[in-house]
């Protein structure tokens, strides 16, 4: 079956914008310019639209393209790009890094409105926005922190990581008990107890136990829960973790090229988008490790990836 992907860019030197591909049996192909938008770094798919971070004219915000490319509604509020965006019960969410803030947006009468807009801290790195129950968990780089809003933008907690780990993106169980969480300045994978809200493991997820090399970017599981697929970007590896009976790092390949910033899967393969080498790849998967490359195109500056089925 043919699906559809998305990838989100840096407009540094090449690239242009969004860019489409397809995806059938492992093989990919027809890459093309989707949508021409300045620095759509980051992007998700709902109900047919697409959902992307976006700078125009010294300031940045968030576009809203349909299923063809055409932009629906731009919004452009903050000073720098968010680094994610996530769409939940019709609500648009963003992460912005260098401003440490968490935004809330929504479509009225077809046209993007800012509704909250929660300042963390100035620089704080805030990495990714988690929804688990009626909270937000967003994983603070810079704070080594995990800071939890109530969904109305509210600070209410926050989980404390060890000093110089620098917390970046997490997956979380289906039933919503245990959350995998990736360092990025340590290369370290957590796992965490939401009841509890404690750290209940800590690992290396770089070969020989290495740890502290930084640009450990990307975290995806497996749909049946046994594997988790983490990206490290300054050792263009891709690593496996299998989560039973207990975490353990099982393997680490090469990403197919340098720099791989995003992965995604679309099983039985693992898609690996590589930044430097404007690449992305899929990898077949043998007993849950990635074993070789089954396809690639050539995407420049990828960064993200996105599928309507993710």
């Amino acid at each position: 079956m043919k699906k559809i992907g998305y990838a989100g860019t840096y407009t540094e030197s090449e690239s242009k914008g969004v860019y489409s591909f397809e995806l059938e049996d492992g093989v990919l192909s027809n890459p093309k310019l989707f949508a021409e938008i300045c620095n759509p770094k980051y992007l998700c798919v709902d109900h047919g639209r697409i959902y992307t971070l976006a700078d125009y004219a010294g300031s940045s915000g968030v576009t809203v393209l349909d299923s063809k490319g055409k932009e629906i509604s731009s919004l452009y509020y903050e000073n720098k790009t968010s680094c994610f965006i996530a769409v939940k019960d019709h609500m648009i969410y963003t992460a912005n890094y260098h401003e440490g803030t968490v935004s809330q947006l929504c479509m009225d009468n077809g046209q993007l409105q800012l509704v909250s807009r929660t300042c963390i801290r100035n620089k704080a790195g805030a990495h990714q926005i988690l929804f688990w129950k009626d909270l937000m968990l967003v994983p603070c780089l810079f704070l080594d922190r995990i800071v939890i809003l109530n969904m109305q933008g509210i600070i209410v907690s926050e989980l404390v990581f060890p000093e110089g780990t620098g917390p970046r993106h997490g997956v979380i169980t289906k039933d919503q008990k245990t959350l995998y969480l990736v360092s990025e300045l340590s290369n370290e994978l957590f796992t965490i107890d939401l009841e509890s809200m404690k750290i209940i493991r800590q690992i290396s997820i770089l070969a020989d136990g290495l740890t502290h090399v930084k640009d450990t970017a990307a975290i995806r599981m497996s749909s049946d829960e046994q594997y988790l697929y983490i990206s490290t970007r300054t050792q263009d590896v891709i690593s496996t973790v299998r989560i039973h009976p207990q975490t353990e790092l099982i393997d680490t390949v090469s990403g197919g090229g340098q720099h791989p910033r995003d992965i995604l899967l679309a099983e039985p393969y693992l898609l690996v988008g590589n930044r430097f080498t404007d690449n992305l790849l899929s990898m077949t998967l043998k007993d849950g490790v990635p074993a070789e490359v089954k396809s690639s195109i050539r995407i420049p500056e990828i960064v993200s990836i996105a599928m309507e089925d993710e």
